[in-house]
């Protein structure tokens, strides 16, 4: 028998040249690359631009390799999908456990909403104004002309009339008598609908085993809630079921050819964002005015001269009547602001000023652009005329203040993280009639 012996330094040259070729390899590889595209670009050579105008805790600094002013705003927001996607992006912050096919899906049955929504728009906008006052006569029924109620979270309750509204127009006011129905709704609204400067790299981490997320579940109670027929018996004695958002899906949903994924995508995805960045915005102009005294003495004289020349029911029509108001509430949005319209590269491309973007990079637009700039938001028009029929309401029978005038009034500032809110919560009501 014929052994063969191995050296141990024959051993040791194995273990060393193996993987210095491979580094070579690599090496090499990059640098063929990097030829490559240098005669493609010419010059300048690539710049990398850091994403300084964040705050320092923002992990989107390490997160977003690229952020584009406004010169690039509008190129980028009119770059195809398949080469700057902002749909494969969403997917993988906000709709990991959905199918594709589901997600894609999501943008034309999120159309079908909005065209109910337009199409009943003054409906829905008598409706609203009926349940705000009832929410706001049932809590402060109590009070007598000027006296004050101190609000600790006007967030909070903000959002709690909201909720009312949306059950209502989406599936009608008999299904939160259902308490399994009602945590699916607050279930879902805990999910974040954003990605803010905190939250994002959570987001994006790797996981080997993706787990179904409670507010999935709620998606697929809330479906179930209405094929499997519960919602029709919770709602069968309801006067004005033929607006119910629900009703009219099913009642077109042959004809139009309307997928069951409707039920779980984009209408619960409605709700949520109705009560969430409505609500948020609310909020914070509320807190705003209350800030500013001289603000809300001229919101409520526009307030007073209105019902005095057409009474106080609120149409469609003396909305647009209201200059000043839909100045205000712009500007509070404008400086509450925390939009940032990331997209992921899907190929090598060139900003007109010669930077170089890589695949797969991550392009965010600059933070400090007014929302809208770039695109225009379906729901724009809706919402405004949601968020001034609401300020209206309020404006007509409450002074919206800090409390007494004597003691110091301070800003203190906002929080921005999903959303951008403002840290001081608290507000006080004082109930009159103009």
């Amino acid at each position: 028998m014929i052994s063969y012996k191995i050296s141990s330094s024959a051993c040791l040259d194995f273990v060393i040249i193996i993987p210095l070729c491979l580094l070579l390899v690599k090496a090499l590889k990059s640098f063929c690359k990097w030829v490559v595209l240098d005669q493609y670009r010419k010059k300048p050579s690539p710049v990398r631009i850091k994403n300084y105008e964040l705050s320092t805790d923002s992990n989107l600094l390490d997160k977003s390799d690229f952020n584009l002013g406004k010169p690039h705003l509008e190129l980028l927001c009119g770059i195809p999908e398949n080469v700057v996607s902002k749909l494969k992006f969403s997917k993988k912050i906000f709709r990991k456990q959905w199918s594709f096919k589901t997600h894609f899906e999501f943008k034309g049955l999120d159309f079908i909403i909005m065209s109910i929504v337009s199409e009943n728009m003054a409906f829905y906008l008598q409706k609203f104004e009926y349940l705000i006052h009832g929410n706001f006569n049932r809590d402060f029924s109590y009070l007598i002309q000027n006296e004050y109620v101190f609000i600790e979270d006007i967030f909070d309750y903000i959002n709690q009339i909201l909720v009312d509204i949306a059950i209502n127009q989406c599936y009608g006011e008999a299904c939160m008598n259902d308490p399994d129905f009602f945590n699916s709704v607050m279930c879902l609204l805990d999910k974040q609908i954003a990605f803010g400067e905190r939250n994002l790299s959570d987001s994006l981490k790797f996981r080997l085993f993706d787990i179904k997320m409670d507010f999935d579940r709620a998606r697929e109670y809330l479906k179930d809630f209405v094929l499997k027929g519960k919602l029709q018996i919770m709602n069968k004695n309801i006067t004005d079921e033929d607006h119910i958002i629900v009703n009219l899906i099913l009642q077109y949903q042959k004809e139009l050819n309307i997928h069951d994924s409707i039920f779980f995508s984009a209408l619960p995805s409605y709700l949520n964002l109705f009560v969430n960045l409505i609500g948020d915005k609310i909020s914070n102009f509320l807190v705003d005015i209350s800030l500013d005294p001289r603000v809300f003495k001229k919101l409520e004289n526009e307030q007073r001269s209105i019902v005095a020349k057409y009474g106080d029911s609120i149409s469609i029509r003396l909305l647009d009547k209201m200059v000043y108001l839909d100045a205000a509430i712009v500007e509070s949005i404008r400086l509450s602001s925390n939009i940032f319209g990331m997209r992921e590269t899907q190929c090598d491309i060139f900003t007109p000023n010669g930077v170089f973007i890589p695949k797969g990079s991550f392009a965010v637009s600059n933070t400090n652009l007014s929302w809208g700039l770039g695109r225009e938001c379906p729901y724009k028009d809706y919402c405004a005329k949601v968020m001034k029929m609401f300020a209206a309401i309020i404006i007509r029978g409450y002074e919206v203040s800090q409390g007494e005038r004597t003691r110091d009034i301070t800003h203190d500032g906002y929080f921005f993280d999903v959303v951008v809110r403002h840290v001081k919560t608290s507000l006080y009501l004082k109930k009159r009639n103009i």
